[in-house]
């Protein structure tokens, strides 16, 4: 049941993949996160060889349940450190929101909602070896993983994961009743569990503790969870309009742009929607009813065989299944990233093989080995491949991106001509922002070049992202630095057309009207961006009147 699952998931990704309007985009996934069809694939190939290796031999299931714990342990090391400004690799400001700020590390998971999800199967494997180890030596360094990656959790200041650890606590605390619920054991659990809130009190209120007050005052004053609640419900007509195939993976961005509801852009007028921050509707919306049946089989099928070994007294499943419903639960109010998918699917499938009746594996081989042994290297060969090409063509835009900052523009141009040889979107509208602000910095030789740089940039950027309304709006940008109204006028249009509800090219379009001398549809625009804006509402205002007083001063002036 499990292996047709995964090829029911695995022909709903690529067949999903290739009806949707952008293949490539849906098939090599966006440069925020690189969840395609060819990655999750790969990912479901690992899932195989995972049950099928631990159906072979349970032997491996400790080991692979300690690579786990080791990433976890290394990642929350890294995140403390982040914490405590000690942070060689990531600009601090790429993780501190707010004011007063609240510092929240991801390590190297570029956002701490990700890294604290992650960090649900770690914890989960370090508690059950804590319990399980007989080395003096061996316990002490599962408690100190243990410790490590729990305040890196509360560091990270994910409400999300935070439900999902009480989640997998009370399975874990299930399965190990008979340890914990003894009369020493009972009370050590306790005392330690005061001690820890105590602990936790403290940092807190003190000095070091001021981000951490500062996340809290976040959580108070978005009791709702921000645009989550308005996301759900404003995704639902796009599993309506594709029910069985859906929009393909990864288009969400910009497919979401054009069903986007009035009450959400109101509310949330610059909020960035890059996914539905749901598991299951994100699957629904991207790969259609099939691929949420294939899905909600796989995980459902390793949460209730994973049920079963607790019944049955499986001792190693006990972390294994707590670690997937922690997951699971944190993973519907956020989205799916390519580390917590590698993580949740394997889960899932060694808890199935461990489900399995144990027998004894014959030696004989059903195919050849030669066979299995060639198409296992070939199959590595494109794996190397792909992982190359994702690899180089990341390495070619940094290398555009700092070569454009020392204004060496002829050779960001070679480094960016290289990048586009590969099929898979890119940072083309980074590229492009980046490149344009140069130009305006720039004496007029410079200048000519940088604007031909960011122009080509941005029309990658429309055609091929996820979030193509984004590079039309900055293409629509350009044409206004080169003068080029009418052009201004063409790209605005078409913006509106896939973001109707988003202000800015509302307003964008009634200046470039008035330019023009439609006074009338410019007024119209205009009280269309003021319903738009929400709370943006006096600074579109300001923009407006300015821009419209603009026009009618240049207008006076021709007219003499």
């Amino acid at each position: 049941m499990f292996y047709l699952l995964l090829i029911l998931a695995t022909a709903s990704l690529v067949t999903s993949s290739v009806f949707s309007g952008q293949v490539w985009v849906s098939l090599a996934g966006t440069a925020w996160r690189r969840l395609g069809a060819i990655e999750q694939v790969i990912i479901l190939a690992i899932a195989a060889v995972v049950a099928a290796r631990v159906y072979a031999d349970r032997t491996t299931v400790r080991p692979l349940m300690l690579g786990m714990e080791s990433a976890g342990a290394l990642a929350s090391i890294y995140a403390i450190l982040q914490y405590a400004g000690w942070d060689p690799l990531i600009p601090a400001s790429v993780y501190t929101l707010g004011l007063p700020a609240a510092v929240r590390p991801p390590a190297t998971l570029t956002q701490a909602t990700y890294f604290a999800t992650f960090l649900l199967g770690p914890i989960s494997i370090a508690a059950w070896f804590r319990l399980r180890e007989t080395s003096w030596r061996w316990k002490r360094a599962h408690e100190a993983v243990l410790c490590a990656t729990i305040v890196a959790l509360i560091l990270s200041g994910t409400r999300a994961a935070l439900v999902g650890l009480v989640a997998g606590a009370c399975i874990f605390l299930y399965s190990e009743r008979a340890r914990f619920f003894k009369g020493r054991s009972l009370i050590r659990a306790g005392w330690i569990a005061l001690t820890g809130a105590a602990v936790l009190m403290a940092f807190v209120l003190s000095p070091a503790g001021t981000p951490m007050r500062a996340r809290i005052a976040q959580w108070t004053s978005d009791r709702a969870g921000g645009p989550r609640l308005l996301v759900w419900r404003d995704s639902l007509p796009l599993v309506a309009q594709h029910p069985l195939l859906g929009i393909g993976p990864e288009r969400f961005e910009g497919e979401f742009r054009r069903v986007e509801s009035l009450d959400l852009a109101r509310a949330f007028p610059d909020y960035y929607h890059e996914s539905p921050h749901n598991l299951f509707l994100e699957i629904a919306v991207g790969q259609g009813l099939i691929g949420l049946v294939a899905w909600v089989g796989l995980l459902g099928y390793g949460c209730w065989l994973g049920i079963a070994c607790l019944r049955r007294g499986e001792t190693e499943a006990t972390p294994l299944c707590a670690a997937l419903i922690a997951m699971l639960i944190a993973l519907q109010f956020c989205p799916l990233t390519l580390t917590n998918e590698l993580y949740v699917l394997p889960l899932s499938a060694t808890l199935v093989a461990l489900s399995a009746p144990k027998i004894a594996i014959e030696p004989r081989r059903a195919v050849p080995g030669r066979i299995v042994t060639a198409s296992a290297r070939a199959a590595s060969v494109g794996l190397v491949f792909v992982a190359w090409a994702y690899a180089e063509q990341a390495t070619l835009y940094d290398l555009t991106e700092s070569r454009a900052s020392k204004r060496d523009l002829a050779g960001a141009e070679r480094s960016y001509e290289a990048a586009r040889e590969f099929p898979m979107p890119g940072a083309d509208l980074a590229v492009s922002q980046q490149v344009a602000t140069i130009a305006q910095r720039s004496s007029p030789p410079v200048r000519v070049g940088a604007l031909r740089l960011a122009e080509q940039a941005a029309e990658a950027a429309e055609l091929n992202s996820a979030d193509g309304f984004n590079g039309l709006y900055e293409s629509a940008m350009l044409e206004v630095v080169s003068g080029n109204i009418h052009g201004a006028e063409t790209k605005l249009r078409e913006v509106v057309d896939a973001a109707p509800t988003w202000y800015r090219p509302r307003m964008a379009l009634a200046s470039v009207l008035w330019w023009e001398r439609q006074n009338e549809e410019a007024e119209r625009e205009a009280d269309t961006a003021l319903n738009c804006a929400g709370r943006m509402q006096a600074n579109v205002r300001r923009t407006l009147q300015a821009a419209r007083a603009q026009a009618a001063l240049a207008a006076a002036r021709v007219s003499r």
